[in-house]
């Protein structure tokens, strides 16, 4: 920092670039260190003295990305927030996306979903725009807002085509229907659908046992045994092949799980 400071010192009135990256340096020094009236005053000095320069914002956003890919959040975001405030117009268009992923990570759901809303709103062709309606789902999940969660993950296939978001979502659905909601009658037509469209999806290995735990809740002890036995030569030497025997062996016995 004091190399930074001795640039400005030198050329307190100069517009050069170096002088602006040293400055820029001194704000993310002052951020790190916790000295907040610090780093509103720099941020404030920077904008006055140049503001006409177009690279400033996408600059100034770096040094979030920064504090951001070393897990640092609270000043990724002190840095971010100033961005989106100052620069509504011409902020990078990942902020308010990693925002979002910010307040996520430190558990404020409720902040993480209204800077997820704003990237569909303002940037639905951002590079991250097409995992936000299934990001929506999972974060009104955690909140035990279920239907809101649904609606989400049914948005996902609706507004974005990429296949591991929809994979992710028609799953999240079943889930919910079945752990949440209580309906394994509607779990068993996502689950039977998901099986379909996603046969070597992320969660096929675990569909059948969700299946079978549908097929259970439904009385139809016969059924959900026949899925497991049929999917058991798959996945029975993977990891997941205990569950698949140790579920049998309980139904088997007159058990339900």
């Amino acid at each position: 920092m004091r190399l930074y400071q001795h640039i400005v010192d030198l050329c307190p009135d100069s517009n050069d670039a170096l002088v602006m990256e040293s400055r820029i340096e001194i704000l993310k020094a002052d951020i790190d260190l916790g000295d907040d009236p610090n780093a509103l005053a720099d941020f404030n000095d920077l904008i006055a003295d140049f503001n006409d320069v177009s690279s400033l914002p996408r600059k100034l956003a770096s040094k979030g990305d920064e504090f951001f890919y070393r897990n640092d959040y609270p000043k990724a975001i002190a840095i971010w927030e100033m961005v989106l405030t100052k620069y509504p117009g011409r902020k990078p268009n990942y902020i308010a996306y990693l925002l979002a992923t910010c307040y996520k990570l430190l558990e404020d759901y409720p902040t993480a979903i209204e800077y997820y809303k704003q990237v569909l709103n303002e940037y639905p062709n951002c590079q991250y725009a097409d995992r936000v309606p299934y990001n929506l789902g999972s974060l009104h999940r955690r909140m035990g807002e279920y239907e809101k969660a649904v609606y989400w993950f049914e948005k996902q296939p609706e507004l974005y085509s990429r296949e591991l978001p929809r994979d992710w979502s028609l799953y999240a659905r079943g889930v919910i229907h079945l752990r949440n909601l209580g309906q394994p009658d509607r779990a068993l037509e996502l689950f039977t659908q998901y099986l379909q469209e996603f046969p070597d999806g992320e969660s096929a290995h675990v569909a059948p046992l969700s299946l079978a735990d549908c097929c259970v809740m439904l009385g139809d002890v016969p059924t959900a045994m026949k899925i497991l036995q049929e999917a058991l030569p798959k996945y029975g030497s993977e990891s997941i092949g205990e569950e698949y025997r140790r579920k049998l062996a309980a139904l088997a016995k007159g058990g339900t799980n």
